[in-house]
């Protein structure tokens, strides 16, 4: 509940480990929880987290909600798409592409995407949110 108080623990967090992607994915959507109106600074931290850490899947889903809650559906669905361009297969980024596809009323890429997803998804809780998520489609 304290979002000031952890905003300083990311921001310390960042001066131990400069370079590690979450506590500055963790700051960016930590400000945009306090500034909501402000969305530049998360956006530019987390394109930064992508550029050299690419492999930290978090920092693609959260620049796609970003641009999702800004109305950008489209920016959305292209963060997830280059997240899975450089993490192929990760049902991480399948499942909320899935959930986008399903969202716009795309159903058969929404099927496919979230279909992939069970296959690669090996945590059983989040095989059950995926095959609730196919069962909703029907």
């Amino acid at each position: 509940g304290n979002l000031s108080g952890a905003l300083d623990q990311f921001q310390r967090a960042q001066t131990v480990a400069p370079i590690d992607a979450r506590p500055r994915t963790d700051y960016a959507l930590t400000w945009l929880q306090l500034h909501p109106d402000q969305p530049t600074v998360s956006v530019a931290l987390l394109e930064q987290v992508i550029r050299d850490s690419p492999w930290y899947v978090a920092a693609f889903i959260s620049r796609a909600r970003v641009a999702q809650s800004g109305g950008d559906v489209a920016g959305a669905e292209s963060w997830l798409r280059q997240g899975l361009v450089k993490n192929p297969n990760d049902a991480r980024l399948l499942l909320p592409l899935g959930e986008l596809f399903a969202r716009t009323g795309r159903v058969d890429e929404a099927r496919q995407t979230l279909e992939l997803a069970l296959k690669y998804e090996t945590r059983t809780d989040v095989q059950q949110e995926i095959a609730r998520e196919l069962a909703g489609l029907r």
